[in-house]
């Protein structure tokens, strides 16, 4: 992702790194919640890890990133519902199985 958007190396690593630390601290705890109520509690952490961009964007000197950066975590939430739905959809199969629905 560095290189890709021409960003100080390591930037997305370190934001990364953070993000997955505290995902791992709560995921035992998401399973508990609806999927509405874990977008809410996936938001800190999102805004976290875009907090960590953008304070190591400031340490290297560039300017303000714009408001979509600011926004970005807000939206990530918003689509956390779709994301989980289709990444949760090959393991909801049919009650009964048959020779037209294999699944």
């Amino acid at each position: 992702m560095d290189v890709h958007q021409g960003a100080l190396l390591g930037q997305h690593a370190l934001a990364y790194t953070a993000l997955s630390f505290f995902a791992i601290t709560i995921s035992r705890r998401l399973l508990w919640y609806s999927i509405s109520s874990q977008a809410l509690q996936i938001f800190p952490l999102l805004a976290a890890a875009h907090a960590v961009q953008f304070v190591v964007r400031l340490i290297a000197g560039h300017g303000f990133p714009g408001w979509s950066f600011l926004l970005a975590p807000f939206f990530e939430a918003v689509l956390w519902p779709v994301v989980t739905l289709i990444l949760l959809a090959p393991q909801m199969r049919a009650p009964d199985p048959d020779a037209n629905r294999p699944l």
